[in-house]
């Protein structure tokens, strides 16, 4: 009697045993392994390298591949808040329309609509004027060669210009104001840097000789400018 319970228990287990192995071996177990206190420091430290290595490559392409991008024409839009005149009074541009277009690495082409203000002893003089001149970029086809510049209007410069080819005047007294128009070009010579401080922007700074024939007077100032410069494509 009590090997037949013996021999039952045996047969079962065999049975159970066996269901077990085959159960095992069609079903496929999946185990997850929860990310460790320093796995998760890990990816945090990846997703902050990757955020500042996008940052880079941004401030890279805002600022410093403005010095290797080429534009070879360029609409201007600027405004300067002084320009000491020749005879020490201050001159207020108060706004430059330009335009500028390189010839070759090295000299580009600029053509200027200016509106000053003239802040004089004797009266106030508003002047719109129409300018044309040339500019040469100093080393300039040296740095494209050597790979620290494209062919833009960025850096140093020299240049030739016929300044105020023709005016529109008004001059304001108190006695009254006075309109007429003249066509009176001084040659000017000026040197001076240009330079992109974003995508939009741009300063240009110059100091310049000029010779005013109408009154067989020399003269000099200073001018800054600050404005918008959109890239007119090739």
């Amino acid at each position: 009697m009590y090997r037949n319970l013996i021999n039952k228990l045996l047969t079962t287990l065999v049975v159970l045993i066996s269901s077990i192995s085959t159960v095992a071996q069609n079903d496929t177990i999946v185990v997850e392994i929860l990310p460790t206190k320093a796995e998760h420091r890990k990816d945090s430290i990846l997703i902050e390298s990757q955020t500042a290595t996008d940052s880079y490559y941004k401030l890279k392409y805002e600022y410093l591949d403005l010095l290797l991008r080429d534009e070879t024409r360029l609409f201007k839009l600027a405004i300067s808040p002084f320009k000491p005149n020749e005879k020490y009074d201050f001159s207020i541009i108060l706004s430059q329309l330009g335009y500028e277009r390189k010839i070759n690495a090295t000299f580009s082409g600029i053509a200027e609509l200016n509106q000053e203000l003239m802040l004089l002893n004797q009266g106030n003089i508003f002047i719109n004027s129409f300018d044309i001149g040339i500019r040469a970029y100093l080393n300039k086809a040296k740095q494209i060669r050597n790979g620290i510049s494209g062919n833009n209007c960025n850096g140093i410069y020299i240049g030739a210009k016929a300044s105020g080819i023709i005016q529109g005047v008004t001059q304001f007294s108190k006695t009254g104001n006075d309109r007429y128009v003249s066509f009176n070009p001084m040659p000017e010579l000026n040197v001076g840097i240009q330079q992109r401080i974003s995508n939009l922007f741009y300063v240009d700074a110059t100091t310049f000789v000029n010779y005013n024939f109408s009154s067989s007077e020399p003269g000099f100032g200073i001018k800054l400018l600050i404005g918008l410069a959109i890239d007119a494509g090739e």
